[in-house]
Order: C-alpha cells, then structure tokens, then sequence
C-alpha cells in the first residue's frame, strides 16, 4: 500500500517537475517573444521616425529661451540657448512654436526638392524662370536689366527663415516678436499737423535732412548746430536725421542754408503722408463681394499655395483693428508705431489693406486674402521724416523681408488745400521737384532693405491720371501698382506713366473694415496689397527670390494677350506669376458632348497622377498647377469616356493652357493637344474639385440642346448665337446670379446694376429678366435667364 502510494507521489512529483519545466519553457518563451517583440517595435519606431532639432529667435535673431515646440511625439521647451530636440513621425506635418501669445507654425518639407529650395542661399538663374535672358530681358530699358543681373550677382535676397532640415541639420524657427531696446525716432502726434506758409501739411519745427556718403557722426552734429536746429534723431545707417527747431518761421530758412551745405545731400519739411484710397461712393458698389479675387484667379493659386505663416508681411498704414475675427491670427503680437497714438486708433485703410493680404480662409469669417497664410506686421506711420527709420528698422529683421505702403502724396488733397488757403494750384515741376528731394534723402536707407532682400509695394497713388512719378519712391526696385477696373481697363483715379509697373484690381473691393465687420474701399490702396499679397505666395514657394526677378515675374505674366490692360499695362494675374515662379503651368477649358451641350460633373483624372477634378455646372474645369510634362486626361461622365493628350507648353508665353474637349462616347478616344516643350520641376497638391470661380475670364459655353441644321451666327460683339437665338459662346456671363433687381442689368463696365438700355447697335447689358427695350428682341443663354445682348431683331 505504501509502494503504491509511493509510487504515486514519485509519479506526481515527477508530473509536477515536467509541467514546471514545460512552463517554464513556455513563459521564457512568451517573454523572450516579448522581448523581441519591444527591440522590434523601437526599431521600427527608430526608422519611422526623426529627431529634429533646432533654435527659436525672435525678429532681431535674439535666442528665446521658453518656447514651447508642439506638434512632435512630445513636447519640447528651449533651453537657455533657445535649443530644443524633440520627435517626429512620418505623418507629422507641421511644429509650431510658442511664445508670450505668439505663434508660428513650421511646415516639416521632406521633399529634398523643396528642402533645398527653402534653404537656398543664392539667387536663382534668370534660366530657372524664364527660356532665355532674351526672352527675359524682352521689353525691359537698360538700366533695368543691369538692376536685374545686379541684383542675382549680388545676391540681393533673404536669408533663409524657418527651413526643415535635411538629415540632421538643425532648424531655425522664428517668432514675430521684438525686443525691447529698439532705437525708434521719436513718435509724432498725429494731430499735430500744421498748414504751412505753401498750404501744406507738416510737423511743426520738423526738418529731413540726408547726408552724403561719408559724413561723420560728429560732422552731422555740428552742422545741426551751426544752423541752429536741435538734433532730434540721427540714423547713420541711412544717414539721415530728424531736426528740429522751435520756431515755425525759421524752418524755410534753415532748410536752405543746409542744402547749401557741402554735407548735405537734400533737406526738406517733415511733410504728412496721405493714404492712397479713392472716395467711395455708393454708386460704386455692387453685391458682388469676390471679383477681384476671381479676376486674380485665385482659387487655382490657392490649389498650389495659401502662403505660408512663416512669410511676413509688413504693412505701412496710418492703423489698424488688431482683434478683427478675420485677422486677429493674422497680424503678429509685434508692432511698430511711430506716431504718440495707439496703433489701433484710425483703423479703417490699413485694416481693409491688410485684409486684401491676410485675411484667413475657411475660418466661417467674410472673404478670404490673397495669401491667407501669412503673417502681418503692423506700422503705424503718419510722417514723411520717420519712413527711412522703417527701411533701416526693417533691414535689420531678416524676417520681415516684404512691405506694402498705400500712402503717399495725395497732390491732388494737398492741392486742394492749397486752394483753400489762398495758394495756387502747385505744378508738375514743383510736385517733381519735392519728390525728387525726398527720393533722394531717403535712397541710402531704402537701399539697405532692398539689399538685405527687401521686396517694396508701392501704390501709384489717386489724382486722378496723374504722372505716377510725381508720388515718392521713385526707384525701380519698388512695384508701383496702378487700379483696375473689372473689365481688367484703369481706373479714372488711379495714377498713370512708366512708373506703373502693374495694374490690379481697385475699384470696389470687399475686405475687412472695423469694427469687425466688411465693407467695399476704392483706390490704388486697393490694388497694391493685391500685388503685395502675390509678392508673398511667391515668397512661399520660392524665397530666395529677389525684388527684381519677383517684379519681373509679375510683369510678364501680366502681359499676355489673355491677361494685359486694354489700357496697355500688364495686368496682376496671381495664378500664372506664381505658375512662372514654380516652372509650372495650368490648364482650364470646357468639356462639351457630342451635341455641344456643356458636360457639368465630368471627372477628369490626370496620369500621371497629379490631379482629380470635376467640371463644373458649365462644363468648365481647371487644372491648377502641373509639371511640364505630358498628361493623359481620362474624362468620363457616365457612360462617356475619352482620353486627351496635354502637353506643356513652351516655356516662353503663356503659363495657361486654354482646353476645349469634345467627350464623344463610351469609345475611349485619344486627342492631343499642340503644346509643347516638356521639362519637370516641384510638385503639386491632389484632389481639387473646381466651379466657376476657378475659371474667371473663361468664356462660358450656353445651348438648349435642340437640334438644327442650319447654322450659328457671329454678331457684330462676338457673340455666337444659334438659329433658336440662344448664345452659345463669345460672351461672359456676370460673376454672380441674383444680383440686379428686376428691370436693372449688371454692367462689367461699372460693375453696378444699371436701367435696362442698349447701347446703338448691339450692346453688352446682363439681366435676371429677358427684357430689353422697346424695338429690340433679347439674345439670352438658355436656362440661365441672362440676357446676354439687345439686338435690332432676333438672328
């Protein structure tokens, strides 16, 4: 009985002994697969993911320690040297950095195409935009192209700002703010203006003197003293200064015995800048809030670029509504202000100016700005004497590399209180004659931004066909931009001349306007943020860019047959500038079918892939921005289908392909287009679907569908019309549905609603209703309901 009991408890004993070997053997396993498992997930996390370092500064390039960086797998703060290291994924877009309420967001670029072009440190061949230096250079006096190859051998541009490394190479973040110890002139009181003995409006005892090349501190001091002036404030870097002298009578006095002097390169009052803004009468306006941004095509440029918010902008205003909900993210915790105001009094001009730049997209808020992206900075300014002190301000804050200014002379303001003070009327010869004093004061410190990579916008001004050269900043590193009308015409305020180097959208023109609302302003004010905004997608895409080339850029691309003034300037096109900039190009057409009629939501894929788009209710598409390289469209719409061949086109001329594609059947068909010259360069964004707005300027195609062998007719306008007395090409419809009352029509003329009357002839007149004037029958696109053209009698 024991044996068999022992044996038992040998025999459990033994189980027992197996069964812990055996879980033994299985837990080691379980652990060492664990293991495994760890040293394979932190390998795999190792290869999936990138450590990024780099340093935050603010404007002036000062570290900041305390940032905070978010955004990667953890946070990170800057040390005392403004360093931080943190994690990334293969997903993470983008790092934002914080600090004292400001922010800026880094996008993280692993294309090593746009990783090289974000840290690029020389200017870029004139061969990298355009075929040739010939076909660069086309148009352009001598003096302009030698400004041009200056500007690329010297390498007049920024620094590189907020680029994503390569490898292991460290960041550089930026974040808008200042420090404390900026050397600032001393501010004017905006009210303090006086009319002086000619009826112009000046700071009182203020003087602006400039100093030739070489003057010393110590000379500039004495000859202050020698005329009996007070030395206010003295910029050697731009060697001009502000005098003072306390008695208002002196001041004509002591200007002249300066300009006598040997030292002396040009003195003058410290005259008031005037902003460049057209009245606005409120038969100017219309409910057509978005043209200009149509006009300028932005919706395709937005596919390609909304800009970037490492891009600042600084806008030169007289104010602005800082907390506005449309740009409160906009506009940088940083200022300057040179006036003893705040920078929020008087915010009307340079809230809706910086609007037409920055207003934010998709936000639920008004209307968008032409590079929704960036950042602006404000400065608040109301003199002539402190504008050098920006230059040279400015020159010293590598970020800040753009700057607009919608201020200026105002003659025709400044003439009209002349007149009420009993003075003549000043002549052209006077107005030249105090800009080119100011010009030439003022050149030495503009010269510093402009070399540092300083872009400057400059409005024409409004006096109403007035030489633009009679306005300040003479120099042909500034853009001087004129107003357009809709129709693409000038305006009959904006300024005219050689010096307008573009024109842009400046007649009713709905953007931001205070308090926290919109509303419409007119003037060259207008049409030069247009300019400056389209200046700052470029600087985007491509921000070792000069001045001069970004001018240039702008000109060509607003000099197309299909583009350009009838009025003979180039006119801004933001799509193609930044087309032109980037080597790409773009295509918009109509797809039709077989019996003519427009084919609305037709996909159209391209191969290789780039784009997927549908055509809108018009038949009407758009492909934003394409490589040079030949497509393969795929359209199919139902059970139509039909394949087209897009090639690039020369990279001299137009950078927009205009399309008209027939989709035949369900027989996949094969059609070319006759463009050519094919070369590559960055890519796009995917996946746009496009409308009408995408397509401003494009004819629109109209037809009932009904079937007739007779023929269409070409009236008088360009107007296709078909037997039925529908149009069915040749015409543009309105920009917007629903916007005239009852017995009015839209005019592109005006951009207003007018009485229904047709002109002698055939006429352009758009309206809701199918009415025209007694005698005469009404051509209309069928199923819209707009009346394209009064004729004598139907065709």
């Amino acid at each position: 009985m024991f044996d068999c009991v022992i044996l038992y408890v040998e025999k459990q004993k033994n189980l027992h002994h197996q069964t812990m070997h055996a879980s033994t053997k299985k837990g080691m396993i379980i652990i060492g697969a664990a293991f495994l498992g760890i040293i394979a997930a932190v390998f795999i996390f190792f290869l999936s993911t990138d450590a990024v370092t780099g340093t935050v500064r603010d404007l002036s390039g000062q570290t900041i320690a305390g940032a905070k960086i978010k955004g990667g797998l953890r946070e990170a703060t800057t040390d005392a040297q403004g360093r931080f290291e943190t994690w990334v994924t293969e997903g993470t877009e983008e790092l934002t950095a914080e600090y004292n309420s400001e922010i800026t967001t880094i996008a993280l670029e692993r294309d090593p195409d746009k990783q090289k072009i974000a840290k690029e440190t020389t200017a870029p061949k004139i061969t990298d935009v355009f075929e040739s230096e010939d076909e660069a250079f086309q148009g352009l006096n001598p003096e302009e192209v030698d400004l041009i190859r200056e500007e690329i051998n010297n390498g007049y541009i920024p620094e590189p700002q907020n680029a994503t490394p390569q490898d292991s190479e460290a960041m550089n973040i930026t974040i808008p703010s200042l420090p404390d110890d900026i050397k600032l002139p001393p501010p004017v009181d905006p009210n303090a203006f006086i009319i002086n003995e000619n009826g112009l409006e000046v700071v009182p005892g203020e003087i602006l003197v400039g100093w030739k090349q070489g003057t010393t501190e110590e000379e500039r001091k004495e000859q202050v003293q020698n005329v009996g002036a007070a030395m206010r404030f003295d910029d050697p870097q731009g060697l001009t200064s502000i005098l003072y002298i306390e008695d208002q009578q002196q001041v004509k006095t002591v200007v002249q015995k300066l300009e006598k002097s040997e030292l002396v390169l040009g003195a003058m009052e410290n005259f008031k800048l005037e902003t460049d803004a057209a009245p606005n009468d409120p038969d100017w306006k219309d409910k057509n809030k978005n043209w200009w941004l149509r006009k300028l095509n932005a919706e395709p440029l937005w596919a390609g670029t909304t800009g970037r918010s490492n891009v600042i902008v600084a806008v030169i205003d007289v104010g602005f509504q800082l907390s506005h909900p449309d740009l409160a993210s906009a506009f940088t915790k940083a200022n300057l202000n040179y006036t003893t105001g705040l920078i929020t009094d008087t915010p009307r001009h340079g809230t809706h100016v910086s609007g037409i730049i920055a207003a934010r997209k998709d936000n639920g808020q008004g209307l968008a700005g032409i590079a929704p992206r960036v950042r602006v900075l404000p400065i608040r300014l109301y003199d002539f004497a402190r504008l050098p002190a920006v230059y040279t301000t400015l020159a010293q804050y590598p970020q800040i590399r753009i700057a607009t200014m919608s201020m200026g002379w105002n003659w025709r303001k400044k003439n009209k209180n002349r007149v009420t003070n009993g003075k003549a009327v000043l002549t052209n010869a006077q107005m030249q004659a105090y800009t080119d004093t100011y010009d030439r004061i003022i050149r030495k410190s503009f010269l510093q931004y402009y070399r540092a990579g300083g872009v400057m916008c400059k409005s024409a001004g409004n006096d109403f066909g007035l030489d633009a050269r009679l306005n300040l900043l003479n120099y042909a590193e500034v853009i001087t931009v004129g107003a357009s009308e809709s129709t693409g015409t000038l305006t009959n305020f904006s300024n005219i001349g050689p010096k307008v180097d573009i024109i842009a959208p400046g007649r009713n023109i709905w953007a931001p306007l205070p308090p926290s609302t919109y509303g419409y302003l007119s003037g060259t004010s207008m049409a030069t943020p247009t300019v400056c905004g389209t200046v700052a997608s470029i600087r985007s895409v491509r921000p070792n860019f000069g001045a001069l080339l970004i001018k240039r850029i702008l000109t060509y691309s607003g000099s197309h047959e299909s583009v350009k003034s009838a009025s003979g300037y180039p006119h801004l096109d933001s799509w193609r500038a930044v087309l032109r900039a980037t080597n790409h190009f773009g295509a918009k057409g109509d797809l039709i079918d077989e019996g003519f009629t427009p084919l609305k939501n037709a996909q159209i894929t391209t191969r290789p892939t780039q784009w997927n788009v549908l055509s809108n209710n018009e038949g009407e598409f758009v492909l934003p921005f394409l490589k040079r390289q030949t497509y393969t469209l795929n359209i199919q719409k139902d059970k139509l289908k039909s394949k087209h061949t897009l090639t690039s086109p020369p990279v001299k001329g137009d950078e927009v392909v205009d399309l008209l594609l027939m989709v035949e059947g369900e027989d996949e068909e094969t059609n070319e287009n006759t463009n050519t010259d094919a070369n590559e360069n960055t890519s796009s964004s995917e996946n746009v679907n496009t409308d009408a707005g995408n397509t401003n300027g494009s004819d629109s195609q109209g037809s009932d569908g009904a079937e007739s062998t007779e023929e269409n007719q070409t009236l008088p306008n360009g107007i296709v019309v078909s037997p039925e007395g529908c149009a069915v090409s040749g015409f543009t419809l309105p920009p917007a549905e629903g916007d005239c009352a009852p017995g009015f029509y839209f005019s592109r003329e005006t951009i207003a609603c007018e009485q229904i009357t047709c002109p002698e002839g055939v006429g352009r007149t758009y309206t809701l209703e199918c009415k025209c004037p007694e005698g005469t029958s009404a051509v209309h696109a069928c199923g819209s309901g707009y009346v394209v053209a009064c004729v004598p009698s139907k065709p």
